[in-house]
């Protein structure tokens, strides 16, 4: 009897002597459990507004022993808890500025280890605004020089703004105009205050991932017997992912100008150009291979480039073009290949021209 007595004290004696070594080990690992700030890290000036909060720890954890507040507010029920210790993304964005993660670490004899951390948040916003003025006065003219104003007033002020959140880049171009003179302003400028020209422009950029969209007056440039120097207002996007490309365009046929004649987004199938264009990049870039097709359909008078009366024009162009890079860019080969199917007039009976051309360049 009493030797089973001591047998069951003597159990009782270890299991409570090996629970203080754990829980002392435990605290010991609680104070030095290494607490690591993988992201964004210490200091660190992130430009994403939710940049995910990652930390390593030296013991496992989890919402029973751990307490994480970000910015003084408990988070530790939107944790994910993995082997190596937690991570959180914002639920909200944060505001731009300096932020503190405070963490308390529990450990079974009720003892904590407490750690502060700071980073901060950053959305990049960049402006640069351009004014130009001009005022021109003519103090003594003959009577004959009808279109020869006396007075000449023109004003533009010019803005690009750009904001950048982490991958994210969106920006908008504007220009505005103040016109006035003392005898008449033909079209398509106008007397008064006018936007000549926008553009709206976004990209997402990661790695070797690029996604990019254009909206508004576009500058198009392609090869030389395809798209040059093409200046429409319309949308254009791009995608890039290593040696590959995609780029596609839809513009409107007419060249617009001021907001009168609207955005160009209306994308009229009868009266618009668009185009779509696959490039790859081979060896290290040395070597660029590209395939082009534009069709469109232009009518009545643009900006008086060719005859109102002319009817409309209508055609489709196919391209290929190869680049090569040899003797580290001192020799540059270029060959390009086409195939057009053109249309002077669509309205009369003769039948559309069908042409190819070649190409070759070295320099």
């Amino acid at each position: 009897m009493s030797g089973g007595f001591y047998r069951s004290w003597g159990r009782v004696v270890v299991v409570f002597v090996g629970s203080l070594i754990l829980s002392g080990l435990f605290s010991e690992n609680v104070a030095a459990s290494g607490i690591l700030f993988v992201s964004p890290g210490e200091g660190v000036e992130a430009t994403s507004s939710k940049p995910p909060i990652v930390c390593e720890m030296g013991v496992p954890v989890s919402n029973q022993n751990l307490l994480v507040m970000l910015d003084g507010i408990d988070v530790t029920g939107a944790l994910d808890f993995t082997a190596s210790g937690f991570s959180y993304k914002p639920v909200q964005p944060l505001a731009n500025g300096p932020h503190q993660l405070y963490l308390v670490l529990y450990s079974a004899d009720g003892s904590a280890a407490e750690q502060v951390f700071t980073f901060a948040t950053l959305t990049k916003v960049s402006s640069n605004t351009q004014v130009s003025a001009v005022y021109e006065q003519v103090l003594d003219k003959s009577d004959h020089l009808h279109q020869v104003p006396h007075r000449n007033v023109a004003a533009n002020l010019g803005n690009t703004t750009t904001f950048t959140q982490g991958n994210w880049q969106m920006g908008l171009t504007t220009n505005l105009r103040w016109l006035d003179r003392s005898t008449s302003i033909y079209a398509p400028e106008k007397k008064g205050l006018d936007l000549v020209n926008y553009l709206v422009s976004g990209q997402y950029v990661k790695d070797d991932l690029l996604l990019q969209i254009n909206a508004g007056d576009l500058q198009l440039q392609e090869t030389q017997n395809t798209v040059m120097n093409l200046a429409r207002r319309g949308v254009q996007t791009r995608f890039s992912y290593k040696g590959l490309s995609l780029d596609g365009f839809v513009v409107d046929s007419e060249q617009l100008f001021g907001i009168d004649d609207g955005t160009g987004l209306e994308f009229d199938s009868s009266k618009n150009i668009k185009g779509i264009a696959g490039g790859y990049s081979l060896l290290d870039d040395t070597l660029k291979l590209r395939a082009i097709y534009v069709t469109g359909v232009e009518e009545s008078n643009s900006f008086g480039i060719y005859d109102a009366d002319a009817g409309e024009r209508e055609g489709d162009v196919l391209g290929f073009l190869l680049q090569y890079q040899l003797l580290e860019g001192k020799l540059n080969l270029e060959g390009e290949y086409d195939r057009s199917d053109f249309d002077a007039n669509i309205d009369d009976e003769t039948s559309g021209e069908k042409d190819k051309a070649w190409n070759l360049r070295a320099n």
